[in-house]
């Protein structure tokens, strides 16, 4: 990918690393302040002399929270692939058009008789809730049968018109994996669009592989072509592909017989389908009668009844979510959540790309120094400089829901991607940051509240990496536990 050189209107990463080491920080353009502390800046310096071993690409940058002062900068001023770090401008931006405390509404329509008979359809209009499992939807059959449904003449189907028909987000076309971290993307899903396979060795020499799909539902079929033989060794190969409407599980290979068996976790290509015909099972295993076993996209109407409405957690709760966890379908829903807010639905992912560009503009980054593809930071998709990224993360703490952002990250030898990270280490939990990680791509990004008591922001950006990833995060690990002794 060709990338466009930081246009910001400051000094070059390397430039920046000279006059850090005359004790001179930058403020602004052309303007200087008084130097941060030299040990700090010392073994900032220090730190970094071996980054260019480490990756063909780096930038570090740390920023003091309070003045805005660039405290320490090295590196390529170039922007950079942020990996998942990427989502964190895509909940910053879910934060600005929507404020922490936004729900978001499954709502299930249908004509209901005095009887409990749906006559015609039911309809599940999706609202973009993206932490659905199969226990929400246990729970939407419960609130369904307490609102007097018994059964229902015709199908069960979906009305996801909040989103348009792309599921498959920006960039993840770059490959073809059906890995369940590549999702896609509706307005109603159900465990972040993915399913799992069980297998285990048939119960006899010569057989297909036992296997089982979870969450079930017709809109999943397998197509088995295993066969269970001698000894432990498993080598299936599990694949998938949309057919139509439905998602077909191609199973090869063999099986062990002595083998325990697993599970492996696959996407779904189109989510609002598969989770209408999870929750029509659901409905039928809790007895409720549906006489035509097809489901459908529909467009719920005016004159239908509202029968069930399910809200989902806080959005702060959901950001929480995609920052500690990673979880690419969640930072992907909000994109499409943000485009729906800003564009208008059908919600486009283009819509989503622009709102989340004039966000990172507003926050003083220069039009063209930066790219933003997809939500997720999956691929060759979201680049910014290490200098920017840190400014941005300042801009981002001084808004109305800037606490809010800093709680959504994961702690530093405490919680989600970062609890086995920087434990006894000064950087522990004062260190509350966005990991991410690609084949060649190690990145984090986020805030440390010194011994001192002062805040810095920092991005750490390592693309092209050239050792195994321990080696990027160990320097990453050093340089928090330096801002957080010494600054």
């Amino acid at each position: 990918m060709k990338t466009v050189m930081n246009n910001h209107p400051t000094y070059s990463l390397r430039v920046v690393l000279v006059l850090l080491m005359l004790g001179i920080v930058l403020t602004g353009p052309g303007r200087l302040s008084a130097q941060p502390p030299k040990a700090l800046v010392s073994r900032l310096t220090t730190a970094v002399t071996k980054a260019d071993t480490i990756a063909e690409k780096w930038g570090v940058a740390v920023i003091a929270l309070d003045s805005g002062d660039v405290v320490f900068a090295a590196g390529t001023d170039e922007p950079l692939n942020l990996a998942s770090n990427g989502k964190l401008p895509t909940t910053a931006a879910a934060l600005e058009h929507y404020g922490p405390d936004t729900v978001f509404e499954t709502v299930i329509k249908g004509n209901m008789d005095g009887n409990g008979a749906i006559d015609g359809d039911l309809i599940v209009v999706g609202g973009g809730d993206p932490s659905m499992t199969v226990e929400t939807l246990r729970n939407l059959v419960q609130k369904t049968q307490a609102a007097g449904v018994t059964e229902i003449s015709g199908r069960v189907c979906v009305d996801d018109s909040l989103f348009d028909s792309e599921h498959l987000p920006p960039a993840f076309d770059q490959k073809s994996t059906g890995s369940a971290y590549r999702a896609s993307v509706g307005a109603f899903a159900v465990d972040y669009s993915a399913f799992s396979v069980g297998f285990r060795p048939g119960a006899i020499l010569g057989t297909p592989a036992r296997v089982t799909i979870s969450p079930g539902g017709s809109n999943v079929v397998v197509e088995n072509r295993s066969q269970t033989i001698t000894g432990k060794v498993e080598k299936l190969l599990i694949e998938s592909h949309i057919d139509q409407d439905r998602t077909v599980v191609t199973v090869t290979g063999t099986i062990g017989i002595k083998n325990k068996g697993g599970a492996v976790r696959r996407r779904i290509d189109d989510p609002a389908l598969q989770a209408a015909g999870v929750f029509r099972q659901l409905l039928q295993n809790a007895g409720v009668e549906v006489a035509n076993d097809g489901f459908c996209r529909a467009k719920a109407t005016a004159d239908m009844e509202t029968l069930v409405v399910h809200t989902s957690p806080k959005l702060a709760k959901l950001v929480a979510d995609v920052n500690l966890h990673s979880n690419n379908m969640m930072a992907e829903t909000l994109l499409k959540l943000v485009a729906a807010r800003t564009g208008g639905t059908p919600a486009r992912w283009s819509a989503g790309q622009e709102a989340v560009a004039k966000l990172l503009e507003n926050a003083g980054l220069q039009p063209g120094s930066f790219q933003y593809l997809n939500g997720s930071g999956l691929y060759d998709a979201d680049f910014v400089s290490a200098l920017d990224m840190a400014l941005f993360l300042r801009w981002v703490f001084g808004q109305t829901y800037g606490k809010t952002f800093v709680d959504s990250l994961p702690v530093a030898g405490k919680s989600g991607t970062l609890r086995g990270r920087m434990g006894g280490t000064p950087a522990a939990l004062r260190v509350m940051a966005k990991t991410g990680t690609l084949d060649a791509v190690i990145t984090l990004s986020g805030y440390v509240q010194a011994q001192s008591g002062r805040w810095y922001t920092f991005a750490f950006l390592f693309n092209g990496t050239k050792t195994p990833h321990g080696i990027p995060r160990g320097l990453q690990d050093r340089l928090c536990a330096i801002v957080a002794e010494f600054g």
